[in-house]
């Protein structure tokens, strides 16, 4: 969808520029200081909706995945797979689709792959305020 080289069909990231040198801390201090990502209508069940909740979160790709698959605290879909898993082959796609083939990596990230190694207690507490419907519904911790 974006790229960090700009080849992807919508070109770069419209954050790319802001966050590609930052830090994680500094990623979720520009989330909460409004400055990523611009504001705009976005398309939800075949309606225009604006972004309303966190408001600060202007790009669509920021917005908490519970805005897009929730109903209230209710989980709307039948199988949810994480970022993570999505190659895994007893609970990601190949599960799903019953492939047994394992998802091929375009675009491997030379980051380390665990997620709670960026945090500090400022990042959690933050992160946590944006994203904590998400963080109940799909399991996460800190």
């Amino acid at each position: 969808y974006h790229s960090a080289d700009g080849d992807a069909i919508h070109g770069k990231h419209l954050d790319y520029e802001t966050l590609k040198d930052k830090s994680f801390e500094e990623c979720v201090e520009l989330a909460l200081a409004s400055k990523l990502g611009f504001k705009y209508n976005i398309h939800k069940n075949g309606l225009m909706h604006h972004i309303v909740r966190p408001q600060f979160l202007k790009h669509q790709g920021w917005i908490p995945q519970c805005y897009w698959i929730c109903d209230k605290d209710r989980v709307m879909v039948d199988h949810l797979i994480k970022q993570e898993d999505i190659s895994h082959p007893e609970v990601g796609l190949p599960s799903v689709l019953d492939t047994g083939q394992p998802v091929p990596e375009t675009n491997p990230s030379t980051r380390n792959k665990n997620y709670r190694d960026y945090y500090n207690e400022e990042t959690k507490e933050a992160v946590a305020s944006i994203y904590e419907q998400d963080i109940r519904n799909f399991e996460y911790d800190f």
